[in-house]
């Protein structure tokens, strides 16, 4: 997977932390440092590399336009992009730092769900 640039990854986040589709003034208004221009340029490559996907076609006023989603959430993409070392170091560092029962009961039901898929052959 190609890495995002510095840009990119501002726009991604502004579609991660939206949870909802925006178009290009709906994404500008949310990051209103970065032109308009730029957000409509950054949203056509990321949309060509199908990391947003078109959800729906509407009117903005009197503007038809397009509102756009991420294609795969945030702690996925992150996951990709690190190594299977560093993802395994992570994981161990959340293991040893936790602060208490409860998150680390979550953490192995997780894991016993995630057994239970590769055992029954799931993917």
């Amino acid at each position: 997977m190609k890495e995002l640039t510095k840009r990119e990854r501002q726009i991604m986040e502004v579609f991660w932390h939206a949870g909802e589709p925006l178009s290009i003034s709906d994404a500008h208004n949310l990051a209103s440092d970065i032109s308009k221009n730029t957000i409509a340029a950054v949203i056509k490559k990321l949309f060509q590399n199908e990391l947003l996907k078109i959800d729906s076609v509407g009117y903005s006023g009197t503007v038809l336009t397009r509102k756009y989603l991420p294609t795969v959430s945030e702690e996925a993409f992150v996951a990709r992009e690190m190594s299977q070392e560093s993802l395994s170091n992570l994981v161990a560092n959340f293991i040893d730092s936790s602060p208490d029962l409860a998150s680390l009961g979550e953490l192995e039901d997780m894991i016993n769900k995630r057994k239970s898929q590769l055992e029954e052959g799931g993917d």
